[in-house]
């Protein structure tokens, strides 16, 4: 394999990884908010949290190079 497709393979892996992360943090800390979109099936506030969270991770990564 190439090393580019190797490093893209990585970065998706990085990325699946925190999505997953991001997803098991949400149901423990906020199991009823994730009840509740599920069976409604608005999954637009869970979306917004996760999306929220990852920033977070992103703005203290910067702040740390």
């Amino acid at each position: 394999m190439r090393p580019s497709l190797l490093t893209l393979l990585g970065l998706i892996g990085i990325v699946a990884l925190l999505a997953a992360g991001s997803l098991v943090w949400l149901v423990l800390s906020q199991p009823v908010a994730v009840a509740d979109a599920v069976s409604s099936g608005q999954y637009e506030p869970l979306l917004a949290v996760l999306a929220d969270r990852v920033g977070d991770l992103f703005r203290a990564l910067a702040r740390l190079l």
